[in-house]
């Protein structure tokens, strides 16, 4: 069980539950997992977000009662594949929570906003308003969403976007990649990027 916590102690939102481990050799630090327990979505990485806003003094306080800092609250879109194509699919309210180092679904979450989600023959299902908007694999225990890959990633998208994708590369190194096609299917819409970056300050 895990509560997460203002510095004075009262807690703002819902606990958060963890359940499994993963013992095999699968990097889970890259994947999305589904968790029926969790009552909040969580993301380690902060290029993922797109809407961003700075928390302070909050934390999240695991069953071993250590203490994870919280960084934000945001916005991430995910790409997904569903039946062999890639989608997006949004979450809303995200906690970044840095030293993490795995990202969750929470089924909760996803039921408030109407979400249907199904477990069987080691496969999960999301489906809203009657359309299926993810599925996931089970792998040593967990339930791993079925991400896209960068190179099945075929939307256009602005530069700025891939920056913070990217690990905040610059943005020459960013338009290097992508005219040089060091990943396929990167692609932008504008070259633009912000003249400032707060993560980049």
């Amino acid at each position: 069980m895990a509560a997460i916590a203002t510095d004075d102690g009262s807690k703002n939102y819902d606990a958060i539950c963890l359940v499994g481990n993963s013992a095999d050799t699968d990097d889970i630090s890259k994947s999305w997992l589904v968790d029926s327990a969790a009552t909040a979505h969580m993301c380690w990485m902060r290029g993922c977000f797109d809407d961003y806003q700075k928390t302070t003094g909050r934390s999240v306080t695991m069953d071993d009662k250590v203490s994870v800092a919280t960084a934000g609250v945001g916005t991430v879109v995910l790409n997904v594949i569903v039946h062999g194509k890639t989608r997006e699919i949004k979450l809303e309210k995200v906690l970044h929570v840095p030293t993490m180092g795995f990202n969750l679904m929470s089924i909760g979450m996803m039921e408030e906003r109407g979400a249907e989600v199904s477990f069987k023959g080691g496969a999960t299902i999301i489906k809203i308003s009657d359309k299926v908007a993810a599925c996931g694999t089970r792998k040593s225990g967990l339930y791993h969403l079925d991400m896209a890959s960068l190179s099945n990633v075929a939307a256009v998208t602005s530069l700025q976007r891939w920056h913070e994708r990217l690990a905040h590369v610059n943005g020459a190194g960013a338009k290097r990649m992508i005219k040089s096609k060091d990943i396929d299917g990167l692609k932008f819409s504008f070259i633009a990027v912000k003249h400032v970056c707060e993560p980049c300050v």
